[in-house]
């Protein structure tokens, strides 16, 4: 399913505020969607004051994921798995793996 990554946002947003989402640890999440000529941006700040996701780049995020719009659409739909699409060197991580390594542990300790 494709739409711009405002409307991902937007829409993910309203489900974290509908759910009173809140994430035991503080961390932000970059998504950068790239297509031909452009760049779409959107990120997730999550925390115990409540998860948000906002269209647009983040001011220091933890880790950024860059992906096509094509991988993007499979993630996004479920035809794909985000750890498949990190594999095969279609979804790049920037910034340091140890943060959300760190972050996955107290999600699990939840």
């Amino acid at each position: 399913m494709s739409g711009s990554t405002d409307a991902w946002a937007q829409a993910l947003d309203e489900k974290f505020r509908a759910t009173g989402a809140a994430s035991p640890v503080a961390l932000v999440v970059q998504y950068d969607v790239v297509e031909a000529t452009t760049t779409s941006t959107y990120h997730l700040v999550l925390g115990p004051g409540g998860d948000r996701a906002v269209a647009g780049p983040a001011p220091a995020p933890d880790a950024t994921f860059r992906m096509t719009r094509a991988t993007a659409d499979d993630i996004r739909s479920g035809r794909r798995s985000a750890e498949a699409a990190f594999l095969s060197g279609e979804l790049d991580l920037i910034g340091d793996a140890s943060v959300l390594i760190e972050a996955r542990r107290a999600l699990l300790d939840a």
